[in-house]
């Protein structure tokens, strides 16, 4: 790919957007809370690159999920209007925690499996709510994304640490379980492009290693399910494996995209 690709695909986004703006998209900045086009087209451009015609097709599908859901007022939504009840009830099953920007400036998110016992948590919220609930997540999360970005930290993506110590087949993997990442991954690629910057996955000896056999529990088929599923989040996330015998006996590495 030639260096100006990724500026000629903004470039020609930009004229296919400022044609179609006052009829397609007339409250653009109030719908993706920014003041510059630019800050949300370049991820767009990026998403669908070297297909700018995509590229606004996907954005104009977005801009109307937006505008129906009214997702900018997540931003300002108590919790417990999103899930349908008090967010305490997801304590034991459902943990995600910002920890920080990393040493590229970007916002960190540190996620454990072990809790997240799927057919438990479903008797307890719809698992539906808790997709609703990961949405107003990252609404909240993008927020700080642009803030960042418009003090010259970080370049609008996240981190993410997913910590899958103690899983097993038996407690963890199941048909809802699978379901709720994979709907949570196309939530986030639908609607939140290029904002996955790097994905760390921790404490997985045997996904890091192939998984030969079943290793600390989890199969090679369970593996790729869930490696691929968090992989879907973003065309361009970069998702790094790391087996370790404690996630706090070592630095995090918090290398680019």
């Amino acid at each position: 790919m030639k260096a100006e690709e990724p500026s000629s695909d903004l470039a020609r986004l930009r004229a296919l957007f400022a044609a179609e703006r006052s009829a397609n998209f007339p409250e653009f900045t109030d719908v993706y809370c920014v003041d510059a086009a630019d800050d949300v087209l370049e991820r767009f451009a990026r998403a669908r690159r070297g297909d700018p015609e995509a590229a606004l097709a996907f954005l104009r599908e977005d801009y109307e999920w937006r505008k129906a859901e009214d997702a900018a007022a997540l931003r300002s939504k108590p919790p417990a209007d999103v899930l349908g009840q008090d967010p305490s009830v997801l304590a034991e099953y459902y943990r995600r925690r910002c920890v920080g920007l990393d040493s590229a400036g970007r916002l960190t998110f540190y996620q454990a499996y072990a809790c997240c016992v799927v057919k438990k948590l479903k008797t307890v919220v719809p698992l539906e709510n808790v997709v609703k609930y990961h949405a107003w997540e990252q609404e909240r999360a993008t927020a700080m994304l642009d803030a960042l970005r418009s003090r010259n930290r970080g370049d609008g993506t996240m981190a993410v640490i997913l910590d899958v110590a103690g899983m097993t087949i038996g407690r963890h993997i199941n048909k809802d379980f699978i379901w709720l990442v994979k709907a949570i991954a196309a939530h986030d690629q639908s609607h939140y492009p290029e904002r996955m910057g790097v994905t760390f996955i921790i404490n997985a000896p045997g996904a890091a290693r192939g998984v030969r056999g079943r290793g600390d529990g989890v199969s090679r088929a369970t593996a790729q399910a869930f490696l691929g599923s968090f992989g879907a989040r973003s065309g361009r996330s970069s998702i790094r494996r790391r087996a370790t015998r404690s996630a706090s006996s070592r630095r995090e590495p918090t290398g680019g995209r």
